[in-house]
């Protein structure tokens, strides 16, 4: 997480300091007038304000008082949640609570932080799409569609009555690891990556990702196909009114993650001869973002009716509080990463590529972790994705119970009464060990049992696991 340097989510929770307070203190009297029934303190020489109040005990009227420090409001009583809600982006004003002060509250910077793949040649350029081509060939075996956040940059005129620059930078990105760069301005679009924007199978995504392919037309001549805008897809999962979002207030509605834009480097020379790292980081961010979005997105029940919103209000779940890794028969590691969060020897393990993590459902944890604990979990595989690859025929969405059974003749057991138990409680019970080693377990075993598999030749249904002795 960056915000004018390298933080951790736990300082959110970390006491404030005095000279944080008076900035907080300054901030906020700038936003709002001084009570008229409260005087204010006249000493210049005091680091903090202060003012007096009358003793509450002090019924006779008389001139005892007490000097108190005034807390900001940001951190008054009910409001001493590290981070607001999405909904309730104000700090409180305790003397005119019907007027809150338009203070913004900061969220955590969103990041990309996968490998940055920076292309400018020719040859680079398509060697970098047709990296990207085989990427999506596989992943067509795997799921109905393979999903791109798309972006571009250009250098911005300055004057009146010029003509746009052409396109300068693309960017796409298709999984939380890898994001590619290319520096079109000085390739021009090769044809691999013609062919890949021309692709109707991949689907590329982002906030006003038909503006850009007007422009890409415009200043190339090749048509992107296969587009889904973002701002139109919340609009269908959120109900209500529609609304033009951006990418960053989406950002910030969906996942409570601030999306840095500083015009230093939107505004800047996109047509240098080389990238700096900080526009490197920027052009791959936004292109993650859009894809990650997408996927959040995705999760979500398209709205029934013109309710306004009612979901993605940025707490309807509580943290990871669990997590469980299995690499063989007779060893599970169960880490209670709530009390402990994630150190750094597990963030090594997690953002390993070399280490295939597998799951059903795999993409959405490593999506939560990286929410709750801003660690990308790398080198994933779902498990229904393969199983779909090895039996043909229709694809299906396979839970881990249907897959255990119908590849090992087992039953998982899912009890109720554990699997929504309380896993924050200071120490997890045998029975809920149990069921967290279980499940890392048979993420591990039915890879091995799937791997066995030949992959189907063709779209015949499933002849082959049918649990038969």
């Amino acid at each position: 997480m960056e915000s004018g340097g390298k933080y951790s989510i736990a300082d959110w929770d970390r006491p404030f300091t005095d000279l944080e307070l008076e900035a907080i203190e300054a901030a906020f009297q700038s936003a709002t007038p001084p009570p008229p029934h409260l005087p204010t303190s006249s000493s210049s020489s005091s680091p903090i304000n202060r003012r007096h109040l009358r003793s509450r005990n002090n019924d006779s009227g008389g001139d005892s008082q007490t000097v108190c420090r005034r807390l900001p409001g940001s951190i008054d009583g009910a409001h001493s949640s590290p981070l607001l809600p999405c909904r309730n982006k104000r700090f409180y004003n305790p003397y005119h609570p019907s007027s809150p002060a338009t203070l913004a509250m900061r969220y955590p910077t969103m990041a990309f932080k996968g490998q940055i793949l920076y292309s400018r040649t020719v040859s680079e350029v398509e060697k970098a799409a047709k990296e990207l081509l085989k990427i999506i060939e596989t992943r067509k075996r795997e799921v109905d569609q393979v999903i791109l956040g798309l972006d571009i940059e250009w250098r911005p005129i300055f004057r009146t009555g010029v003509p746009q620059r052409k396109v300068a930078v693309m960017q796409i990105c298709g999984d939380p690891c890898h994001c590619y760069v290319m520096h079109i301005i000085h390739s021009g679009i090769p044809q691999s990556l013609r062919s890949l924007l021309e692709d109707p199978t991949s689907v590329k995504v982002g906030v006003g990702i038909a503006g850009d392919a007007r422009k890409v037309y415009k200043d190339y001549d090749i048509s992107v196909k296969a587009l889904e805008d973002l701002s139109g897809l919340a609009n269908q999962k959120f109900g209500g009114v529609p609304k033009q979002w951006s990418m960053a207030s989406l950002t910030e509605k969906l996942i409570c993650k601030q999306l840095p834009k500083p015009g230093k480097i939107r505004l800047g020379n996109w047509e240098a001869d080389n990238l700096s790292t900080e526009q490197l980081q920027y052009a791959a961010t936004d292109a993650f973002a859009s894809w990650y979005l997408y996927q959040s997105l995705k999760t979500l029940p398209d709205a029934t009716d013109n309710r306004t919103e009612e979901i993605a209000q940025c707490v309807p779940q509580r943290k990871v509080a669990v997590m469980q890794i299995c690499g063989d028969p007779c060893h599970c590691y169960v880490m209670h990463i709530i009390h402990s969060g994630i150190p750094q020897s597990l963030r090594s393990l997690l953002e390993d590529p070399t280490s295939v993590k597998v799951g059903v459902g795999i993409a959405g944890d490593a999506r939560k972790v990286y929410k709750d604990y801003d660690i990308s979990v790398k080198a994933l595989e779902d498990l229904s994705g393969l199983a779909n690859q090895k039996f043909g025929g229709v694809p299906k969405q396979w839970s881990m119970a249907s897959l255990t059974e119908k590849l090992i003749c087992k039953q998982l057991p899912k009890p109720g009464k554990i699997r929504l138990g309380n896993w924050e409680a200071d120490n997890l019970s045998t029975e809920q060990l149990q069921y967290a080693a279980t499940d890392a377990f048979a993420s591990w075993y039915l890879y091995q049992s799937l791997k066995t598999l030949p992959d189907a030749t063709d779209n015949r249904t499933e002849e082959i696991a049918q649990c038969a002795k």
